[in-house]
């Protein structure tokens, strides 16, 4: 990508494993940007010619963690902005909108560092309205050098400056199928248990218990996810699943080590 500093100038970067059958749905929600970058995690699936084909750039980046591979994206960035992007992601019309909008008021104005994006989750095909997953803020929009991630698991950015808020939404198109949302239970919980190990947490056969029963109440009763019917009591018990290998395998990697 040719370098290309003026103050509005936007990468979209998108983070890919094995994405084939969905990347160029993704991409051609991004031509608002001046470059899309798809830094690919090895796929095996026809990811990265698939990406290529919708007119991405495409890179290479073995995986270690979630934060490593946004910085390693971020660390390939031209342009003044960059806005992360998973390959499950939709960005709306309206929200392109108050991407270009946005920038376009900031300008070169350094105080201004990101900018957070709503975020509506889908489970099994449909919008989340009331569970814990179904609306959230998160930093997305940000100005390149003002900001990195931390965090193997759930990466957080760290950003020097001011964040505001975006108009407009971005639909997460996660667990399409139980399968599917399945499948990710185990490799979400294998990294967040070393993480964990790694700062020093522990946990104990009554730690896992009580952590998923407070996912289940959590998600199904404390934020109405009764109310999604069928679809939020399944998702209630995904949650509380996943809350359980987590902790699990934390107590397991603690066992062995002793």
């Amino acid at each position: 990508m040719p370098a290309e500093r003026n103050a509005t100038s936007l990468t979209a970067v998108v983070m890919t494993r094995n994405e084939a059958h969905q990347i160029a749905a993704c991409i051609d929600g991004l031509r608002f940007a001046e470059h899309v970058l798809v830094v690919d995690s090895d796929s095996t699936d026809g990811t990265r010619e698939a990406a290529a084909a919708a007119g991405a750039t495409v890179v290479v980046h073995p995986f270690t963690d979630y934060a490593s591979q946004r910085n390693f994206g971020l660390g390939r960035v031209t342009t003044a902005w960059a806005l992360m992007v998973d390959a499950d992601e939709r960005v709306s019309p309206e929200l392109a909108r108050s991407i270009a909008r946005s920038l376009a008021d900031v300008g070169d104005r350094p105080e201004v560092a990101a900018f957070s994006v709503l975020r509506r989750n889908h489970f099994l095909g449909q919008p989340l309205r009331h569970s814990v997953s179904g609306r959230e803020r998160l930093v997305r929009l940000l100005r390149v050098g003002k900001a990195r991630y931390v965090n193997a698991v759930h990466e957080t950015p760290l950003v020097e400056g001011e964040v505001r808020d975006l108009d407009g939404a971005m639909d997460h198109l996660t667990n399409t199928d139980l399968r599917a949302a399945f499948g990710k239970i185990i490799s979400y919980a294998v990294l967040w248990a070393r993480d964990m190990e790694e700062r020093g947490r522990t946990t104990t056969a009554w730690g896992i218990a009580g952590h998923t029963l407070h996912r289940w109440l959590k998600v199904y009763v404390f934020k109405a996810g009764f109310l999604e019917g069928a679809r939020g009591f399944l998702l209630a018990g995904f949650e509380s699943v996943s809350v359980f290998f987590k902790y699990a395998m934390l107590w397991e990697r603690r066992r062995r080590d002793r």
